[in-house]
């Protein structure tokens, strides 16, 4: 592999770990306002989703916020 495809390739792999990386605090802060909108949230509870990077984890618990009338019951889902 010559020296300028290494250098896309590197490039591509930052890219896409920026896309993720992006992805995830999309998650995390609309996870934090939904559950501040529904409930009220703690500091706390706010570090665990903040630290949460399981993406389907995350998805789960914003899937469900709907139809769930307990905020532990949505947290448990990122634990």
């Amino acid at each position: 592999m010559d020296h300028e495809t290494q250098l896309y390739e590197a490039e591509k792999k930052g890219i896409e770990k920026g896309i993720e990386k992006g992805e995830l605090l999309d998650k995390q802060n609309v996870l934090v306002k939904l559950i501040t909108k529904k409930f009220g949230i703690t500091d706390n509870e706010k570090e665990l989703i903040k630290t949460t990077t399981d993406l389907e984890k995350l998805d789960i618990a914003l899937e469900d916020i709907i139809f769930i009338d307990k905020k532990d019951e949505i947290l448990s889902k990122l634990r």
